[in-house]
């Protein structure tokens, strides 16, 4: 016992000594991704990358900017910047993560009946399979029966559980319409069999949602459902062979605690697996804490999305400030404690300024005390736009770009940001009229102005009217100086000039956009990397020891691919 405690703290140390090692790393190149990308040039986003960088990164070939998010450089780069791209390489969670043991899903497509795939996207179809084999697996460990899927959309996976695995399911779903064609798509499929359910319920992040989700896995498991489902299944589910052998050991991985007192716990009636694909936002922190909380739940598998959705700490407490009738907080309890991590939020707005998502906290983020002491003790914060960073697709991806798809984002990027410029020096704002520009717009500037002056209206920057009412409004105040000064400075030919005379002030920082993309994609796995062992570490605080993040889906696929696995 005195050797497994020691691997145990041992690991421990490793994880915190990552996250460190991680956060700081983050910090020191925040100049990287800590800006909205259309003030690259408002904000002299390029006066912050080191000259022979810019040396460095200018003028590209096409397959050496495709390597950059994966690390491979040039021998004749600066130390600092091969140093860096290492450094990306080594905090990856692509790399932290452990490769998931199941066998190519895509293999076994061919096993599940197409009535249940039909309709769904490669993407949606590789997800879907790829989270069924991991369910078996964790079903026939822990001998579960029973599964809650949280955001369960029209039902996919739960219909799949049933039909393959005979696990009894309830799905539950924030959308009502949703729940509605989940149930017809699963009376169609099953007839009146009641081994999955749907319902309609939106977890917030309270002791509501803790009673409410105790309630459920207890009423699921007293019914004892009998399948009833008029088609015949074949077989039964067959044990998995020893899960130990083909597991690699990573920092984030315990081997003294590989699933090594499920059998026992299984006795215990913990017999429910809770699952959650692309839990957006809080909702993944919120089945962290339904999981702590529920004893029934034997099992959890988490894969998240959305980071930088998660609710700012600012808004929640001013929300309960500014209107008692809608009380969206409950004050602090001791720091350890279940319960004590609740804290009722409202979704954030969007109309923070740059200013209020760089300063904000987070509700459910950081979540371990460990990586919270970290940040107090070195200072660090980070704001939303690491957390959008840490959401961005996968480096992989970018590696397939070609010389035009470059010029298209390049284009983008930096045409937006010349509007950008001329707003914030003009004091303007834009409201959109119309859809936004086509792809085609940015193959010139000149189309670019085009699109802009025919779909997008420009008003003062401190107006708070809407397109709707901006012309009657601004016959209203006709007579008002300001407003006919506006009116003139805001005719086609002056928004044209303006443009032009800003495109002509930035043009020669356009051949850096694209390295800057690349670096920001070196970083995308470092930042979801530190969000999802924070959350490990969370878990392992409140006393679980069977906790791992495994690759399930091909990244290329699914950018999303890292679930958070853990068994009681």
């Amino acid at each position: 016992m005195l050797f497994v405690w020691c691997i145990s703290s041992f690991f421990q140390i490793m994880e915190q000594k990552y996250m460190e090692d991680i956060a700081q790393f983050l910090h020191d190149m925040e100049w990287i991704y800590d800006f909205h990308v259309t003030k690259i040039f408002t904000k002299d986003i390029f006066s912050q990358m080191p000259e022979d960088w810019k040396a460095s990164l200018l003028n590209l070939p096409v397959h050496t900017l495709n390597g950059i998010p994966q690390g491979k450089t040039q021998d004749d780069w600066p130390l600092s910047l091969r140093l860096f791209l290492e450094k990306c390489q080594k905090f990856s969670l692509q790399n932290l993560a452990r490769a998931s043991c199941e066998n190519d899903p895509v293999a076994d497509t061919r096993k599940v009946p197409q009535t249940f795939t039909k309709g769904l996207s490669e993407k949606k179809t590789h997800e879907v399979l790829c989270l069924l084999k991991l369910t078996e697996r964790i079903a026939n460990v822990t001998g579960s029966k029973y599964v809650l899927d949280i955001g369960s959309g029209l039902g996919y996976i739960d219909s799949l559980l049933h039909n393959t695995l005979k696990l009894t399911v309830v799905g539950a779903e924030s959308q009502k319409d949703r729940v509605k064609s989940a149930t017809e798509r699963q009376t169609r499929l099953f007839s009146e069999c009641s081994g999955v359910r749907h319902i309609h319920w939106a977890l917030t992040d309270d002791e509501e949602t803790l009673t409410r989700a105790h309630r459920e896995v207890v009423e699921m498991m007293k019914a004892d459902v009998i399948c009833t489902c008029k088609e015949e299944k074949k077989g039964t589910r067959k044990p998995l062979e020893n899960l130990q052998s083909s597991m690699p050991v990573n920092c984030l991985t315990d081997p003294s605690q590989e699933y090594h007192h499920v059998e026992e716990n299984s006795s215990l009636g913990k017999s429910a697996i809770l699952i959650g694909l692309h839990a957006c936002a809080d909702l993944s922190p919120i089945m962290l804490k339904v999981f702590q909380d529920c004893p029934q739940l034997s099992s959890l598998i988490l894969l998240s999305c959305c980071y930088h959705k998660m609710t700012p700490e600012k808004l929640a407490i001013e929300g309960n400030q500014s209107n008692e009738e809608n009380c969206v907080c409950i004050t602090d309890e001791t720091v350890g404690t279940d319960r004590g991590a609740f804290r009722r939020v409202e979704q954030s707005p969007s109309s923070l300024t740059d200013e209020d998502l760089r300063a904000c906290n987070f509700v459910n983020f950081p979540l371990s005390n460990a990586l919270k002491t970290i940040l107090a003790q070195k200072k660090i914060h980070f704001s939303t736009f690491g957390l959008r960073l840490a959401a961005q697709e996968s480096g992989l991806r970018w590696m397939q770009q070609t010389e035009k798809d470059h010029e298209t984002h390049r284009n983008s990027v930096a045409y937006r940001a010349i509007l950008e410029a001329f707003c914030d020096k003009d004091k303007l704002a834009v409201k959109r009229l119309r859809r936004h520009a086509r792809k085609s717009s940015f193959d010139n500037f000149e189309e670019y102005i085009n699109t802009i002056i025919t779909n997008y209206k420009f008003v003062p920057a401190d107006s708070s009217i809407s397109v709707d009412d901006h012309e009657e409004n601004i016959l209203r105040q006709e007579t008002q100086d300001s407003t006919v000064e506006f009116n003139q400075m805001s005719t086609r030919e002056h928004i044209s000039e303006e443009l032009a005379e800003c495109y002509k002030r930035f043009e020669h920082l356009f051949p850096l956009i694209e390295p800057l993309t690349g670096l920001q994609l070196a970083l995308q796995p470092v930042m979801e990397a530190l969000i999802l062992i924070d959350r490990v570490s969370f878990i392992k605080e409140a006393g679980f020891c069977n906790v791992s993040l495994e690759k399930v889906f091909d990244v290329t696929i699914s950018p999303r691919n890292v679930a958070l696995v853990a068994i009681r």
